[in-house]
């Protein structure tokens, strides 16, 4: 409660300083994107009224720009940037103007938002181009300019500003989400899953990340049960811009980051962008990370064809970190009494201890507008992802004195080979409709190798006196586990305007799962001997529907229905396959547009249902009859009270528990929740801008307690922390310097598979300057 107290002050504190702009003149700010939403660099805007000498400026890195002390009144804003139509408005300036946001077309295109999104070659998070206030779907996004101000670099930091999202490290390596109560969910890059495990990588060449809450594989298949993120990359622009960042921080982070764009020749129809990063830290928990990451991409258009190619290499290097032992495996003691008496910052691994992975992620895009009202895009993207794991990720305390250490070796050699094709096409008359039909193709192959034994305990160690004895372990591969997941899956939506005030969207999704798997030897100077093939076989049909009503210019209120299927990668002892886990979701929610559109504020109800869960008995043999629900409410606001000064905050309530899950015979979890299920989340973030370019912004993030076992009998306490940032911006160059955990609140975050658990960082600080060129 203290804590809760001091960030509600500290946020008050922090509003007060918000003065209105001075009586006579105000500050006009905008930003201009493109079609996607994504930033257009360079945009030569221009202000101009009756009687004054029109003003121009240039949108910046993030496609912001400001007018500064001007006089109120009419003005009209025009907006020209190269490969794009010019843009023109008429606005009015007053004591506290909204913020301008400018949506650039393809020049010599006509503004059909379906023709533009197929011609663009990117699919945003819906799969379609139409605003979200005319679809019945809750997305949350984090834009570029909050990963900024927060100083973020991964995404999980990124997604704690999405309520009723749990997102988390363990091992000190990879990435989960929990979302609306579960951690099933899918990872898109730029609208295209992203298979395999997913490392803490950076987040340079990320333009903003989107959430889509609740079931979606009527959109992108099995799996996507809680929700889907959407990793949307930055774009090329056709005005040159150029950005560099240096950073550094508490426990020798050291942060550099450079980003380029513009046109390949004086006047070419061929844009490119490079962005490259790269990441130093020892870490609170000495789990020294050593992270870096190169994109380039390049856009080209002739006529009515569009070629975009996008590259990204991330290599990451992590120490690792197994985290503190529980003393008291019974679970009866609070965690906070429940870890040796040692340094929060102690780490018990070892010095061979390393996680190493390299991925390469390719896309090739082609993208043809066929009519005015009909486009075609087609991806076809191929990821090259080696992933080498050996850390010690297991810790047992045995008493009085003694940490057992277990460690775990495997290397993944993911190859998933996709292709998605997709026609959209826009009907009009009395009753419009936005259609998009699409055939995805998947085949995702990957082998593991891995040593006689692949987790064995390594020395132990003195728990208060560590002294390390532990030697150099054999890790000659000697025997490797294949898979090969096929899918072919075919699917369609419509987006139908009933009535000018009504809207409904309908879609369904194919999809056909074939999946085979082996485990072969591997022999010394000969190549692997082949075991029995498993094969496994799913289909599903999944769909959504949904309806959008707005009685009014600021009110939508929208409902719809969606489900999803996760296919089994279990059989029972006579080869027969298992159904493929289902779900379903119900939700209502509504939006307002407040203010002249300065307040937006969206709730939403929900519930989800998870059925078919397959649990084990003795022999190997699999019961389907598993069922578990989920259902909450959350409210989202954004608003600007004036031109300088912003408001984003969350708050998400879930309630998920088990229906029927009979863990072992005679033993029901009925009641129950499942693991890393927060009944409340709760996240603010707050900004303000003067126009003598200092800014600051600030805010507070909780999460309730959560059980890291489905007994419920191993559970961690919610805790809330506070972030500062102070920034000063003079011409090229901005200043920033950014406080995390500004009340050195004491917490712990539950291990994903063991009584274990990671103390959170204490206040820590990170320095930064970036320069902008264009």
């Amino acid at each position: 409660m203290r804590t809760f107290l001091a960030a509600v002050c500290a946020a008050l504190a922090l509003l007060s300083t918000a003065a209105p702009a001075a009586a006579q003149t105000s500050t006009l700010t905008g930003r201009v994107v493109d079609a996607q939403g994504a930033a257009v660099v360079g945009a030569d805007v221009t202000l101009t009224t009756t009687g004054r000498t029109p003003q121009t400026v240039r949108s910046g890195a993030d496609g912001s720009f400001t007018f500064a002390g001007i006089p109120r009144g009419a003005y009209s804003l025009t907006v020209y940037a190269a490969g794009f139509a010019a843009s023109s408005q008429a606005l009015t300036v007053d004591a506290s103007p909204s913020p301008v946001n400018v949506a650039l077309q393809v020049g010599g295109l006509q503004e059909d938002v379906t023709v533009q999104g197929a011609f663009l070659g990117t699919a945003p998070t819906g799969k379609t181009d139409l605003p979200l206030r005319e679809l019945p779907m809750t997305v949350n996004a984090v834009p570029r300019a909050v990963i900024d101000e927060q100083a973020a670099n991964d995404l999980v930091t990124a997604l704690k500003n999405v309520p009723n999202v749990l997102p988390f490290t363990t091992y000190g390596v990879y990435e989960y989400y929990s979302i609306r109560g579960f951690l099933d969910n899918v990872q898109l890059i730029d609208g295209v899953r992203a298979e395999g495990n997913r490392t803490n990588t950076q987040l340079t060449a990320i333009d903003r990340v989107e959430v889509l809450k609740g079931p979606s594989s009527a959109l992108y298949g099995g799996g996507a049960l809680g929700g889907t993120i959407n990793l949307i990359r930055k774009k090329p622009s056709s005005t040159p811009a150029y950005d560099v960042m240096v950073a550094g921080g508490s426990w020798k982070t050291g942060r550099g980051a450079g980003g380029a764009t513009g046109r390949l020749g004086s006047a070419g129809s061929t844009m490119y962008r490079l962005d490259v990063g790269g990441e130093t830290r020892d870490g609170y928990r000495h789990d020294d990370v050593r992270r870096l990451t190169a994109t380039p991409s390049v856009a080209s258009h002739w006529g009515k064809n569009q070629f975009n190619f996008y590259y990204t290499f991330n290599r990451d290097r992590f120490g690792g970190d197994a985290g503190l032992p529980l003393v008291n495996t019974d679970l009866d003691v609070p965690v906070e009494a429940n870890v040796p008496d040692v340094p929060r910052d102690r780490n018990y691994r070892t010095p061979q201890d390393n996680a190493v992975s390299y991925d390469n992620n390719f896309q090739f895009v082609y993208a043809r507008q066929l009519t005015n009202a009909i486009g075609f895009r087609n991806t076809l993207s191929y990821r090259y992802f080696n992933d080498e794991y050996f850390l010690s990720e297991e810790v047992d305390f045995i008493q009085p004195d003694t940490v057992d250490r277990w460690y775990l070796y495997f290397k993944h050699h993911r190859r998933p080979l996709t292709n998605l094709a997709e026609l959209t096409a826009r009907v009009g008359g009395k009753v419009e409709q936005n259609l998009l039909f699409g055939w995805e193709s998947q085949r995702y192959y990957n082998y593991t190798t891995l040593p006689e034994e692949d987790f064995f305990q390594a020395e132990s160690i003195n728990a208060f006196d560590p002294v390390e004895t532990q030697g150099t372990s054999d890790l000659t591969p000697t025997r490797q586990n294949v898979f090969t997941n096929t899918t072919n899956a075919f699917f369609a939506q419509d987006h139908i305007q009933l009535a000018p005030q009504v809207k409904a969207l309908i879609g369904g999704r194919v999809d056909l799962y074939r999946r085979n798997s082996h485990s072969d030897e591997l022999v010394d100077n000969g190549g692997p001997i082949e075991g029995p093939v498993a094969h496994r076989d799913s289909n599903a049909f999944t769909g959504r529907a949904g309806l959008v009503y707005q009685p009014t210019p600021i009110v939508d209120i929208y409902g719809s229905f969606a489900n999803s299927f996760k296919p089994s990668t279990q059989a029972q002892p006579n080869g027969d396959t298992l159904e493929p886990e289902t779900g379903q979701q119900w939700e209502v929610g509504n939006r307002l547009h407040l203010a002249r559109d300065r307040v937006q504020l969206t709730a939403d109800v929900f519930r989800i249902l998870r059925q078919n869960v397959a649990f084990r008995r003795p022999g190997n043999v699999f019961v389907q009859a598993g069922e578990m629900e989920s259902k909450g409410f959350e409210l989202d606001l954004e608003t600007s009270p004036t031109s300088q000064w912003r408001i984003n905050a969350g708050y998400g309530f879930t309630d998920a528990q088990f229906l029927d899950f009979e863990q072992t015979v005679g033993e029901n979890l009925r009641g129950n929740t499942p693991i890393f299920a927060p009944r409340h989340t709760f996240n603010l973030w707050t900004g303000y801008q003067w126009a003598n370019g200092f800014g600051v912004s600030g805010g507070w993030r909780y999460f309730g307690e959560v059980f890291a076992d489905n007994d419920n009998l191993f559970v961690v306490d919610g805790y809330g922390t506070m972030g500062l940032s102070v920034r000063y911006t003079r011409g090229r160059f901005e200043y920033a310097l950014n406080v995390n955990n500004l009340t050195d609140t004491k917490y712990f975050t539950p291990h994903q598979d063991y009584l274990q658990v990671y103390p959170g960082e204490p206040t820590n600080v990170l320095a930064t300057l970036r320069i902008r060129l264009d």
